[in-house]
């Protein structure tokens, strides 16, 4: 009889060109995603400030698709505050909507700040 657990090898195969990185849910549509992908919304003790999620800023972050549907769900489920757990901090929601608005759609801003919205 074969042996179910084959000792060698001892890791999970991945296929091969398939690179495995970090992946993040986007709190708007908590679908996964890789990190490259999305946008980071980070409290940095003040704001909360949005950024292409390879730029590591301090403070804790949260993760968004490149997409105004997500925002707008994470908006209506009140998921931001709770992902990067703001008890009373209150949150500037037109100051933020204004930033992501000019990130996903390309507004105008530094050289390669207009990320690619996930499949």
């Amino acid at each position: 009889m074969a042996d179910r657990y084959p000792s060698s090898g001892g890791g999970v195969v991945v296929a091969p060109g398939r690179r495995r990185g970090p992946t993040r849910t986007c709190i708007g549509c908590r679908g996964k995603f890789a990190q490259e992908v999305l946008l980071r919304l980070r409290w940095d003790g003040t704001q909360v400030a949005a950024e292409l999620a390879g730029a590591r800023g301090g403070g804790r972050g949260a993760y968004l698709c490149a997409k105004m549907t997500c925002w707008e769900a994470a908006r209506k489920r009140h998921a931001l505050g709770g992902a990067l757990r703001l008890a009373g901090q209150t949150i500037d929601q037109a100051a933020l909507t204004a930033a992501l608005a000019s990130m996903i759609t390309g507004s105008p801003g530094p050289p390669g700040t207009v990320p690619t919205a996930p499949a």
